[in-house]
């Protein structure tokens, strides 16, 4: 499946990705197995990152290839755990996606040559109603996160 075709169907589903964001140039299904090639665009470079925030992003996208929009719920990250960091600042890698059991993914990121960059051994997915995510489109402005400010008494410090 082309990155192209990728994007709009997550389009389809309210994901809409600026080009930054849109990393996946190409991914595949063999079994139950997502495998995808991911880049950032043009001179977009990963220097300073463990992984470029866009890189990571779009390495998970290839968790949507093949799905369907099907109305149903759509599923997103919610938790990972077990994640170990390999190479550095790269700006093009590859990606499996298998099944990390129940409602989960294992996710490895690897370079061009192979080497780890990155492996999330559970990433935990939740559902989300497609109509939450266009109630938030409509909204505008309106973020999905809020600051809020909780006030704190000063008081005397206690010596133990």
């Amino acid at each position: 499946m082309s990155g192209d075709a990728l994007y709009a169907g997550m389009a389809e589903l309210g994901f809409d990705y600026g080009p930054v964001f849109q990393g996946v140039r190409t991914a595949w299904r063999v079994d139950d197995v997502v495998f995808a090639e991911v880049a950032l665009p043009g001179d977009t470079g990963g220097e300073g990152f463990g992984i470029h925030p866009a890189l990571f992003d779009a390495s998970l996208h290839g968790a949507f290839a093949e799905k369907g929009s099907g109305g149903g719920a759509t599923i997103l990250p919610f938790s990972w755990s077990k994640v170990s960091g390999g190479r550095s600042g790269l700006s093009r890698v590859r990606v499996r996606i298998s099944s990390g059991g129940d409602a989960a993914l294992r996710v490895d990121v690897v370079s061009e040559q192979g080497e780890p960059v990155l492996s999330l051994g559970r990433l935990d997915m939740r559902p989300v109603d497609p109509a939450q995510l266009e109630r938030l489109r409509r909204g505008g402005q309106q973020s999905v996160y809020q600051l809020d400010w909780a006030p704190v008494t000063v008081g005397a410090s206690r010596s133990a």
